[in-house]
């Protein structure tokens, strides 16, 4: 969690200098909701935070059940992957994502792979 605290505490400085920056167009802007902006956008990227954990805790799990799978096939004299199941994340995700979940998708099989 320490370093869960050091990146929100880093996204919370990037947040404020992003309000900073895009007030110099502005003199209106800089006094009107400068705290309530401020604290709006902490809140955003707390909450961003809390969604990227969420997301590297299912990796990891996704991980744990894809080497399991793979385990198991091997001791049933199978391959180490089987190319349609893969074909169907790839499918799943570019049908919710898109091309981009595609990518996605790709990047996801990798991580979860044994080593």
């Amino acid at each position: 969690m320490r370093r869960a605290a050091k990146l929100r505490a880093g996204l919370r400085r990037i947040g404020k200098q992003a309000i900073v920056g895009r007030r110099h167009h502005s003199a209106m802007e800089t006094t009107t909701n400068k705290p309530d902006e401020d604290t709006y956008i902490v809140e955003l990227w707390d909450h961003i935070q809390e969604i990227d954990e969420r997301i590297i805790q299912l990796l990891r799990e996704r991980a744990e059940l894809s080497n399991l799978v793979e385990s198991a096939r091997l001791k049933c004299g199978g391959t180490r992957t089987e190319l349609a199941a893969e074909n169907a994340v790839f499918r799943h995700y570019a049908d919710g994502l898109g091309s981009r979940g595609s990518r996605l998708a790709g990047n996801v099989l990798q991580v979860c792979r044994q080593p």
